[in-house]
């Protein structure tokens, strides 16, 4: 018949395996002090960055071929990004033309989305399209693109490595330094998560569209030769939103090809 121990022998037994336990430690540490600091510092670190990584990969595709070091790279770029809804900057700028009206710009009229922590890849993580809002702002894309030959050809987009972007045409010569520093890129859709835009406006095309509600710089605007010009459009959500972001994407045509003729 198996005797089952006392309380009291529980607890000795307990206590000296804990005691024994703990005198080992102490004179382990004692031993390889550093050994031990390192592998409690991996035990705290490696869960979150972990979690971090993988908060990481639910924004997409984002320029690089390998995710691993476009987590690294955003890590390392992100003591860097700045605020991305202030106006100011634009209505410093000495470059007054603009393509864009007021009155053809309605406010968005709702909050703005949140965005993915990491500075790279710049997506939305809220307020998605269904898929009819979908279709209609990639066929509108093609739509400009088509109606456009002489200014604009499709190609894949040199800032996101990887899907089509709208370009200056080869023939048409850079108005400006901002595109150049742009790569000639007017812009492309994150057609692979939350269909928000990238374009680049002129400065007071930028101002009215962050004061309208319909976008935000990048985070890295005017960081790493990435230009101040360089916004985020938000995600069209109806139908009349996907007509807004068809103009504010002919603005970005003409002010990247200098072209006041934009179909």
């Amino acid at each position: 018949m198996t005797t089952v121990p006392s309380i009291d022998q529980v607890v000795s037994t307990v206590t000296t395996a804990l005691s024994s336990f703990f005198s080992n430690a102490q004179k382990h540490f004692a031993q390889y002090p550093v050994h031990l600091l390192y592998t409690g510092a991996a035990a705290v670190v490696l869960p979150l960055a972990l979690k971090d990584y993988c908060t990481y990969r639910t924004l997409g595709k984002g320029g690089f071929t390998f995710p691993i070091v476009g987590w690294i790279v955003s890590l390392v770029l992100k003591p860097f990004g700045r605020e991305t809804t202030s106006a100011g900057i634009y209505h410093l700028d000495d470059y007054k033309q603009a393509w864009l009206q007021a009155e053809d710009l309605s406010p968005r009229g709702r909050c703005r989305p949140k965005t993915g922590k990491h500075v790279i890849p710049h997506r939305q993580i809220e307020q998605f399209p269904d898929k009819k809002i979908q279709e209609l702002l990639v066929k509108e894309f093609k739509t400009i693109a088509q109606s456009n030959p002489d200014l604009v050809t499709i190609g894949r987009s040199p800032h996101e490595n990887f899907g089509d972007a709208l370009l200056v045409h080869p023939k048409v010569q850079s108005p400006h330094e901002v595109a150049d520093a742009s790569w000639r890129e007017i812009g492309h859709i994150h057609t692979n998560k939350d269909y928000s835009l990238h374009v680049t406006l002129a400065p007071q095309d930028c101002r009215l569209v962050i004061e309208r509600g319909w976008g935000e710089r990048h985070p890295m605007s005017g960081v790493i030769k990435l230009p101040k010009e360089y916004l985020m459009i938000y995600s069209p959500l109806t139908e009349d939103d996907v007509r807004l972001v068809g103009l504010i994407l002919r603005a970005s045509v003409g002010y990247m090809t200098g072209s006041r003729n934009v179909h």
